[in-house]
């Protein structure tokens, strides 16, 4: 929720060059970000090497999710191809 709503004061505010408008989201999502840094700390000396573990993992997710969504459209045109009548 919060992230859906930075989002759209970003938008907002970029759209009028006012990031005083933003900063306060902005703060909020930092602040949020270090509590989860916090709660999910193991080893790492650092709140900055959880937050980019965190970060990795989510660019690799969402790697792996684009790879996969690309095959599906792939074989989807593909039987839509093969399936189509022949002129």
């Amino acid at each position: 929720k919060l992230a859906a709503s930075a989002y759209a004061a970003w938008a907002k505010a970029r759209a009028q060059d006012d990031f005083a408008a933003f900063a306060p989201l902005l703060a909020e999502c930092f602040a949020v970000a270090a509590e989860v840094a916090e709660a999910t700390r193991e080893d790492e000396a650092e709140l900055y090497d959880v937050a980019l573990k965190e970060y990795e993992l989510y660019d690799a997710m969402r790697g792996a999710l684009r790879r996969s969504a690309a095959r599906a459209q792939a074989a989807h045109r593909t039987r839509a191809r093969l399936a189509a009548p022949a002129e």
